[in-house]
């Protein structure tokens, strides 16, 4: 058998994910904390000052403020059920020949999947009304 072969039927090994189970998920956990940190918090060039984290000075309506905070709710929403994807499938695939872990994880997967539909759903159907109600406040010019 190959090397990489030997390492994923190692990794797959029930014993062993038992044994490891609070490193994997721990270093699943790191690994997401970092991704989210990078998105959430970007770095300031150096000699700049820090500026509002919903936008600061690019807000000078209700609309814009909306827009923002919507961005900000769908980002943490959109992460989680990112997260939750990740974790139904790492326990569908060490599921093995257990067909209940299996067919929970398959309904831990859909379910997941039909929350980030929503939250790109709701993403779409605010900025439409926002987009929708902006359009109605101004005036035509004759």
């Amino acid at each position: 058998m190959t090397q990489p072969m030997q390492i994923i039927q190692i990794a797959l090994n029930k014993k062993y994910m038992k044994k490891h189970k609070r490193i994997l998920i721990l270093f699943a956990l790191l690994v997401c904390g970092i991704i989210v940190v990078n998105f959430i918090v970007p770095l300031p060039a150096q000699g700049t000052d820090f500026e509002n984290p919903i936008g600061g000075s690019n807000i000078t309506s209700v609309e814009g403020l909306i827009k923002q905070v919507t961005k900000w709710i769908i980002g943490i929403f959109g992460s989680i059920a990112l997260v939750i994807l990740i974790f139904a499938g790492f326990r569908y695939l060490t599921a093995g020949a257990d067909e209940s872990k299996a067919e929970s994880a398959k309904k831990m997967l859909t379910w997941a999947i039909i929350g980030i539909a929503i939250v790109l759903g709701s993403a779409a159907i605010v900025n439409e009304l926002i987009n929708a109600f902006g359009a109605g406040n101004t005036s035509p010019t004759s």
